[in-house]
């Protein structure tokens, strides 16, 4: 999920009909009952065959999408000339990370956020029965030719080994996933300036994670709207999706 003012664009990761489609919502701002189908959507999978989406942000005029096409998991950037018009997206460019290289992991990309000129990838390796944050640096939002790997890594197995969906807020990383039930957020302390693998879980009673999930396709994990929830005294806060 990616929301730009009253506009929230949704992700179809199903592999069923219409697979590889990202759909446009008019909203108000902090209000779900108000969301309304806008009619528009982008086939993503008819331009380059990526079929299943599970990220998606933008970043100034550029619309990221995070997934898995026949060319196997990539990053690709799309121009978005009109933020609230879907209809308006072409297509840029694309990043294939070879996780068979990349720390060894021969992972799938799960999902992904860019923050603070970095990449992350939330990754699983079915040989490893493992899941994995890598981190990226990617200095230029308009170019995918300069994302490279950072060499660090944080494996979140232990608390979620199917992680779905993923935020990156000022110093902590949200992860949501389907391994518990019901679904439960998972908030880690980072320093985006350090190792990622020196990221611990916060168990400060102040700060929690948030879900905002659809029945449908995605996890979307905003930190600004903690606030109503505050203060809980929990390490995570669980949901029934």
């Amino acid at each position: 999920v990616a929301i730009v003012g009253n506009k929230v664009f949704v992700s179809n990761t199903i592999l069923a009909t219409n697979y590889g489609r990202i759909y446009q919502y008019s909203w108000t701002p902090g209000d779900m009952d108000t969301l309304s189908y806008d009619s528009k959507y982008l086939d993503a999978f008819a331009v380059t065959g990526l079929f299943t989406i599970r990220g998606v942000q933008v970043v100034g005029n550029n619309l990221y999408l995070i997934g898995i096409g026949f060319g196997g998991p990539s990053v690709e950037r799309w121009n978005l000339p009109t933020l609230t018009d879907i209809t308006t997206a072409t297509f840029g460019e694309r990043y294939v990370p070879d996780f068979n290289v990349i720390a060894g992991i021969g992972g799938i990309s799960r999902c992904g956020k860019i923050s603070g000129g970095k990449l992350y990838l939330g990754c699983y390796d079915d040989s490893l029965n493992s899941e994995d944050i890598l981190q990226f640096n990617f200095p230029d939002y308009d170019n995918v030719k300069t994302i490279t790997y950072d060499n660090k890594i944080l494996n979140t197995a232990t608390q979620e080994d199917d992680i779905y969906g993923m935020e990156v807020d000022d110093n902590y990383i949200y992860i949501i996933g389907t391994a518990t039930s019901p679904s439960t957020v998972y908030q880690y302390s980072i320093d985006v300036l350090s190792a990622i693998g020196n990221i611990s879980v916060d168990v400060s009673p102040n700060e929690v994670g948030y879900g905002l999930s659809t029945s449908e396709l995605d996890v979307h994990i905003k930190k600004s709207t903690l606030e109503a929830v505050k203060p809980l005294i929990a390490t995570t806060l669980t949901l029934d999706l």
